[in-house]
């Protein structure tokens, strides 16, 4: 009884008490092959509650385990991003914003899109600013993309200090933009009610934008 009893109380794993109990603790006594007696069932009915609670514990620290992190460029609560979680440098130069964009210039996932026309810099604040007039116009049915991150720490230094000392501390992040980057992307709502979210969105940018459809 004392080998089948601890035998039965090593079943600490969700396989093992799932082919068991088959959420039904007392059908655990009648189709398992470790118990035969009457006696021996009558002990191990008193152990029910804490086989119940036992599997339950386990079910949890596994799921805790098997839960997947948030992506890199939205949080928990659909948000964008202020900042990266993590950059491979804390300071950026401050680079040249030539040329055109060869990528992200076309529209991949909704119907139509916000696209920028000049070179510029779009805060974190900007984004997100322009996210939430897009969500208050998409209606229950709209789909919003962001198709920019920002990636890019703008430094700066207090006013009235002298030269020297090293780079100013990180302020806020931008977004490197290019005449043909894809800013927003919309779907699931008329052409009337995204071109209507759109101009109001792109009010909120630093840069001249244009309305594009797919197709």
């Amino acid at each position: 009884m004392a080998s089948k009893f601890s035998k039965f109380m090593n079943l600490t794993s969700i396989s093992s008490l799932n082919s068991l109990i088959k959420c039904n603790p007392t059908s655990l006594f009648h189709g398992s092959s470790l118990f035969r007696s009457p006696s021996e069932l009558g002990v191990m009915q008193s152990m029910t509650s804490l086989l119940s609670a036992a599997r339950m514990s386990a079910c949890m620290s596994t799921a805790s385990k098997s839960s997947k992190p948030t992506s890199q460029g939205q949080s928990r609560s659909g948000r964008v991003r202020s900042a990266p979680l993590r950059s491979k440098f804390a300071k950026h130069f401050k680079g040249r914003m030539g040329g055109i964009s060869h990528q992200g210039n076309q529209i991949s996932f909704g119907n139509y899109a916000l696209q920028a026309l000049d070179h510029s810099w779009i805060t974190s604040r900007q984004l997100e600013a322009g996210r939430k007039v897009l969500i208050q116009n998409a209606r229950r049915n709209g789909k919003i993309w962001v198709r920019i991150f920002p990636y890019k720490p703008v430094t700066l230094r207090p006013t009235e200090t002298r030269m020297g000392r090293g780079k100013g501390a990180c302020a806020f992040w931008v977004a490197v933009v290019k005449p043909g980057r894809i800013i927003y992307e919309m779907g699931g709502v008329t052409e009337q009610m995204a071109r209507e979210a759109i101009t109001i969105a792109s009010s909120k940018m630093p840069v001249r934008t244009k309305f594009i459809r797919l197709g």
